[in-house]
């Protein structure tokens, strides 16, 4: 055998060993290890349950917020580039037109 087969053999059943060791230590059962939860009473259980259900309302709310945050930006996005592509002076749009319909926005500081 080559050395360079040899080298491949031997990366592919460490990737192996190490895929098998992570699926087999990351068990869990509500956000509890499994070894833990079967040495816990029923209330504890009960307790473990109601925390890891509390958690993942808290992160289905968080993504929910975040994806509408998201979509916010991109309505204010497409907002500022219909306004910026109107407010050119081109043809279409006199200068009149734009003293109208556009105002210049700047930016001011808070004191």
């Amino acid at each position: 055998m080559k050395p360079m087969q040899k080298i491949r053999i031997m990366l592919f059943f460490s990737l192996l060993t190490g895929i098998f060791s992570t699926i087999s230590c990351s068990k869990a059962i509500y956000g509890v290890p499994a070894a833990q939860w079967h040495t816990m009473t029923e209330a504890e259980r009960q307790a473990a349950i109601a925390a890891f259900n509390r958690d993942e309302a808290i992160y289905a709310q968080t993504r929910q917020r975040a994806e509408q945050a998201k979509e916010e930006a991109k309505r204010a996005r497409k907002e500022a580039e219909f306004w910026q592509r109107h407010c050119r002076n081109t043809k279409e749009n006199t200068p009149e037109e734009i003293k109208i319909h556009c105002k210049k926005i700047t930016r001011q500081k808070m004191m």
